[in-house]
């Protein structure tokens, strides 16, 4: 059984074969890197310092119960000490809102954003939206404080066993806050299978309770621009333009 932090053992790893080069941490409001012509920055607005306390105090209550029961260390939830970039390139901002919830502590989440006077000031035009665009991750101070009106966002979706992310009612609520919505996979409800042979398919039918086809490839949402030009979208055959008025892709 896997110890669930295999992630995390590859991250020190590497950082033990690559010592020489100094980590920079990404924290709320914090200058990454700026050009030396200063036309492009990147700055981290997320997580909190009270969200990266929190995290350090769920690992040390972990450590003690894994080490003694041997449990695979569980994710948590909700998902405050989230990375979230903001790039400014020649006086343009796009929001990466990585997988960052909202919080009822106003010193985490989305709250601990909006309410901080050290993050850079203005309004993105593109927007990842956080968290597959769950409910969750919503905050309407995202739209109507962090974003211009006319935003473009952009949603990766995820999908396990039987959950979806993002779901019909989220897909239809972020399209009504953006000015164009994109998704990586139009599939968000999976395909019906290819029918096979009835020997195949009785088979399959004694080994599992379900199936549903796999779609392998990997979509892609490119956005495009030069400076004082609209942004140019391109789209992967598996990626589409969702509509909210007509339902479609």
């Amino acid at each position: 059984m896997g110890s669930g932090v295999s992630e995390f053992r590859r991250i020190i790893d590497y950082r033990r074969s690559n010592s020489r080069t100094a980590a920079k941490w990404a924290l709320a409001d914090r200058l990454l890197w700026r050009n030396t012509r200063g036309s492009a920055s990147l700055f981290s607005l997320a997580p909190s310092d009270r969200s990266v306390e929190v995290s350090y105090l769920e690992i040390a209550k972990l450590v003690e119960e894994v080490a003694e029961h041997r449990i695979v260390v569980p994710a948590s939830t909700p998902n405050t000490a989230s990375i979230v970039l903001w790039v400014e390139i020649e006086g343009s901002a796009v929001l990466l809102g990585g997988d960052l919830e909202e919080s009822t502590d106003p010193r985490q989440g989305w709250r601990s954003i909006v309410a901080s006077d050290t993050r850079p000031a203005g309004r993105a035009e593109v927007y990842k939206v956080a968290h597959h665009g769950s409910i969750t991750a919503h905050s309407d101070d995202i739209w109507n404080v962090l974003l211009e009106s006319g935003n473009i966002s952009v949603i990766a979706p995820w999908r396990r066993g039987g959950g979806r992310l993002p779901t019909e009612n989220d897909l239809v609520r972020i399209a009504g806050l953006s000015r164009q919505t994109f998704v990586t996979d139009s599939a968000l409800n999976g395909s019906k299978p290819v029918r096979r042979s009835r020997l195949v398919e009785d088979e399959m039918r004694k080994a599992t309770r379900s199936w549903h086809k796999l779609d392998g490839m990997i979509g892609h949402v490119q956005l495009r621009r030069r400076a004082g030009e609209p942004w140019h979208v391109g789209l992967s055959s598996s990626a589409r333009q969702y509509v909210a008025d007509l339902a479609n892709w």
